[in-house]
């Protein structure tokens, strides 16, 4: 499957929740061919540091076999988001990105990949050829526990480690005709830091410009059927897509 096109309708229900901007989203239901969705308004709570220490100077004793997976991931989310589609097998395809937080008062700054940094004003001067560099975040990092195929392109797991989920950096890439994606090998390189010798896939993507001016960066997978989904990259009024499938 390209990045065009829709996927024929899923005879199961698939259910998604897609970000649209800091506080909205939709919740969208789908079987057979039928579409239901219903809009969402995020309210934020409180933002809390995560500690592991009960008591100042206290420490904690671990063991070498201790599950800290837990502790790691709430980690992870203190500092960016996370978008996931997982399978009616139970494997899943996940990609976190930089978080970004609305301005606190009218004069202050918006933080992380908003429209009013730096990052988003250099978009539009990326020469063809070139990836998007960002020098307030790293890449978005895709992590597939099940092979995928966009188009004709694979992007297999193992690449890290033969045997374990596939882990990738996730780069635009401005070229003369539109805009690619390239799946680079190194999942956690600064957003400036690309190396094109690590880069192992490039896949077409699809590009339009009509949307919201305001939203931060953000990326959404988006369950099409059992075993097909889109790809969603959101940053401004820019929207980059591109659908796949779980290979075989």
């Amino acid at each position: 499957m390209g990045s065009s096109g829709e996927p024929p309708p899923s005879p199961r229900l698939v259910a998604a929740l897609e970000a649209e901007s800091f506080t909205t989203a939709r919740l969208v239901l789908r079987s057979g061919g039928f579409e239901a969705a219903a809009p969402i308004e995020v309210v934020n709570p409180p933002r809390r540091r995560l500690t592991e220490n009960p008591g100042v100077n206290q420490t904690i004793n671990r063991r070498h076999d201790d599950d800290t997976s837990a502790l790691s991931r709430a980690r992870l989310l203190e500092q960016r988001n996370e978008t996931a589609l997982t399978l009616p097998n139970g494997t899943r395809v996940s990609i976190s990105f930089q978080r970004s937080f609305a301005p606190a008062a009218p004069r202050t700054n918006a933080r992380g990949l908003t429209v009013d940094r730096a990052d988003f004003k250099r978009l539009g001067s990326t020469p063809a050829g070139s990836v998007v560099l960002l020098t307030e975040a790293p890449v978005p990092r895709m992590r597939t526990e099940v092979p995928l195929r966009f188009g004709k392109t694979a992007i297999a797991t193992g690449n890290q480690v033969v045997g374990f989920p596939g882990a990738y950096g996730l780069w635009l890439k401005r070229v003369s005709n539109g805009w690619r994606l390239v799946f680079n090998n190194e999942p956690d390189a600064w957003g400036s830091q690309h190396n094109a010798k690590f880069d192992a896939a490039e896949i077409d993507l699809a590009h339009s410009d009509g949307h919201d001016a305001t939203r931060p960066f953000a990326v959404n997978l988006i369950p099409q059927s059992v075993d097909r989904g889109r790809l969603e990259i959101l940053w401004g009024p820019h929207e980059w897509t591109a659908n796949f499938s779980v290979a075989n």
